[in-house]
């Protein structure tokens, strides 16, 4: 088994004397950048010494795939950034079918946050997915179930429809 070690350094000892060695370990893990979550920080090994080090090792498979989880993000985008966007992208709309009959961004895909879950594979993985609700909140948790699905470049459109309609942008109906 591969390990990767690593090393930090506490200026202040109390921190330590304060914290109870397992939280210490999550804390160390998160800040020593080998564990992006707190389902593996446990997988980490540390251990303090009378100088205030912290030394630790993790397992190289459990870091590379923390590593690859790294690469797919949530960007939070402002309606602007939608309307000016280019390349290869998808708007994903989050509602519930009688509010995108009310009006919707042009050319958005609908799929009601209700049927996400089961529709993601409906989804490309090679393009960035905008996602879009009626205020912003919906969407902030889609993208979140798009990113533990596996998505890579997701973009969180803040505002929603109705800073899309307040802008004077273009709403189909």
């Amino acid at each position: 088994m591969e390990v990767i070690m690593f090393q930090f350094k506490l200026t202040h000892r109390t921190l330590i004397k304060l914290l109870s060695i397992s939280f210490a370990i999550v804390v160390i893990a998160l800040l020593g950048g080998c564990v992006k979550s707190l389902d593996n920080a446990s997988k980490a090994s540390v251990k303090t010494t009378q100088d205030g080090v912290i030394n630790g090792v993790i397992n190289k498979s459990v870091a590379e795939s923390q590593e690859a989880q790294i690469e797919a993000k949530i960007q939070n985008v402002t309606v602007q950034d939608l309307a000016n966007a280019s390349g290869d992208y998808l708007i994903l709309d989050v509602r519930e079918q009688w509010e995108y009959d009310q009006g919707h961004v042009p050319g958005v895909t609908l799929i009601p946050m209700g049927q996400l879950e089961q529709r993601i594979s409906e989804l490309p993985d090679d393009k960035a997915l905008y996602v879009i609700c009626h205020s912003g909140v919906r969407s902030a948790k889609a993208s979140d179930m798009l990113l533990q699905a596996g998505k890579k470049d997701i973009r969180n459109v803040l505002g929603g429809t109705v800073a899309w309609a307040q802008a004077g942008l273009p709403i189909e109906r």
